[in-house]
């Protein structure tokens, strides 16, 4: 698995990795990520530009988590990062940004990344009463609660308060399709050696085609213990590479 590319280009798709890794900070994350590979694969002296995805905008300005990591990107990088080995330490180079716009057309970010919505209409609740529920159904406190959320309605007669009143969810808009894009664009330009942090099964086809491009990829997952599904690792039979936090 040796590489003689000194440089590379890496992709971490940020709330991918745990609140336990990110509450310590960018460089924390991309210790971490780095400390996941073998040696050979980071002779000293690599070079590593790295790319957080997120839902950096709302509307169009900058969200407060994205602000906070701007911040500590710029205090923080570019940088000379000490890994330390058993028997060896080497230094290795990395730059880092948020990815607010496309690799192939970088002085266009990409706004209205970071939505908050109501709840989505096709959300009901089980059956009353729930498994292992210890009150009988008269009594429990959940009761009106569930009557809310199969009716979509406040069971208070007279009250217009619905479920998208009291209840919302955030979701990031575009940012899988931006890994994607970034990728191939990555693959069918230099460097060649790609690391893709991201646990996201819809990012295969994009680091399948990679490959096929002539990349190698090397994939971190940031959860103990995750593998790629064997069916589709095994459309691959070089150049892609998988390791776990």
């Amino acid at each position: 698995m040796t590489t003689d590319a000194q440089t590379m280009a890496m992709f971490i798709d940020y709330d991918n990795v745990e609140r336990a890794v990110r509450q310590h900070g960018v460089e924390a994350v991309i210790r971490t990520v780095l400390r996941t590979m073998p040696e050979d694969i980071l002779p000293p002296g690599t070079r590593i530009s790295t790319r957080l995805y997120g839902g950096w905008y709302q509307r169009h300005r900058l969200s407060p988590t994205a602000r906070a990591l701007s911040r500590d990107i710029r205090d923080s990088f570019p940088s000379d990062l000490s890994l330390m080995a058993l028997e060896s330490e080497r230094t290795v180079s990395v730059s880092a940004e948020l990815a607010l716009a496309l690799a192939i057309s970088p002085a266009i970010d990409l706004v209205n990344t970071y939505r908050v919505r109501g709840t989505p209409p096709n959300i009901r609740p089980r059956d009353f009463p729930f498994s292992g529920c210890a009150l009988p159904r008269l009594k429990c406190p959940l009761a009106q609660t569930h009557q809310f959320l199969d009716e979509r309605r406040c069971p208070q007669r007279g009250c217009s308060v619905r479920p998208r009143h009291v209840m919302t969810r955030s979701e990031q808009k575009l940012v899988d399709t931006m890994l994607t894009a970034d990728l191939i664009y990555t693959a069918l330009h230099s460097p060649k050696t790609m690391i893709v942090v991201s646990n996201d099964d819809d990012l295969w086809p994009a680091i399948h085609t990679s490959v096929n491009l002539g990349a190698v990829v090397h994939h971190v997952h940031p959860v103990a213990g995750r593998r790629t599904p064997d069916s589709y690792a095994s459309t691959l039979d070089a150049n892609y590479f998988q390791y776990a936090f």
